[in-house]
């Protein structure tokens, strides 16, 4: 369960956050989170793909999450 947007993670964090904050707070928070764990999986990817000779599935999902979560327009 990765706290990112649009997973389940991210909605239990919204969700949790709600109880707490006002819906302006929990969505800085969200996008904040995304945003560290969005990179945090893109370096683990980097890694694997490059350093260990791995698969490049972790990189490829690091990058479609981030496009995903930040490339979206508000409507």
């Amino acid at each position: 369960m990765l706290p990112i947007k649009g997973l389940d993670g991210g909605e239990v964090l919204k969700n949790s956050c709600a109880l707490l904050f006002s819906e302006e707070v929990c969505e800085k928070t969200l996008r904040g989170t995304s945003f560290v764990f969005c990179i945090l999986l893109w370096l683990m990817g980097v890694y694997i793909l490059f350093i260990l000779n791995g698969n490049i599935s972790i990189f490829a999902l690091s990058l479609f999450l981030f496009a995903s979560v930040f490339t979206k327009n508000k409507n």
